[in-house]
């Protein structure tokens, strides 16, 4: 069968709905560490789009780039095996959902942090059925525009960050999330 062949050997593309040219808030549904296709490392964060508007940045006609649908759900992939710039890019997310406390810790404290907020087991992955124990928490994004080093691409490049949020918050998020009961968690 050689279009199964062709077809299982090829890179997976991510699919999902990524960040567009914007800027706004995020609710947290789901943040994680998972085996992907022939054993790569992917970090995964999934949000709903609170609040969004344009950045500014328009298109190679001139036109404004259109921001993301509030309501919508977007995913942030990070392909932690394949690329330099994945891991850092990764840690930005997971410092501005976790907040400057975790900001402030040593590697080991940092990385006790992160393990409780993707549920890792021993190996570095996200158990399964585990929820992130900061689902229904909020960060800010606002995206910039940047060709790649060959001048092949435009890029949107988000930042991140940090939304203090109280656990009543928290808790009326995961409601708007579906959550059956939205527990609060310490913020």
């Amino acid at each position: 069968m050689a279009f199964l062949d062709e077809w299982v050997s090829t890179t997976v593309s991510g699919g999902g709905n990524f960040l567009k040219d914007g800027k706004g808030t995020l609710i947290i549904k789901d943040v994680s560490a998972q085996k992907t296709f022939k054993d790569k490392r992917t970090f995964i964060m999934e949000a709903y789009v609170k609040s969004s508007s344009p950045s500014g940045d328009v298109d190679e006609n001139g036109k404004l780039l259109a921001p993301n649908a509030v309501g919508s759900t977007v995913s942030y992939v990070q392909l932690l095996t394949k690329f330099a710039s994945a891991k850092g890019n990764a840690k930005a997310v997971c410092l501005a959902i976790l907040g400057p406390e975790t900001a402030a810790k040593d590697d080991e404290g940092m990385g006790a942090d992160f393990t409780e907020l993707m549920g890792l087991d021993k190996e570095g992955y996200s158990q399964k059925g585990v929820a992130s124990i900061m689902r229904g928490a909020e960060i800010s994004f606002e995206t910039h525009r940047k060709a790649t080093k060959d001048g092949s691409k435009i890029l949107t490049i988000p930042r991140f960050s940090y939304v203090e949020v109280t656990p009543e918050q928290i808790a009326a998020n995961r409601k708007l999330l579906g959550d059956s009961s939205p527990a609060a968690v310490d913020a």
